[in-house]
């Protein structure tokens, strides 16, 4: 089973930020370490 997830989320207007958080905060009670960013905040999204 996957304990730990990696949550990227991205958004022009805004809609897409409410939908990411409730993601999140389902899977933290479900028992999973989610590892999230906005990948607004980042400089290098080379990773993609």
């Amino acid at each position: 089973m996957i304990e730990n997830i990696k949550l990227r989320m991205a958004t022009q207007t805004g809609s897409a930020e409410g939908g990411a958080a409730q993601v999140k905060e389902a899977l933290k009670k479900s028992g999973f370490n989610i590892n999230w960013r906005d990948l607004a905040m980042l400089e290098d999204i080379s990773f993609l």
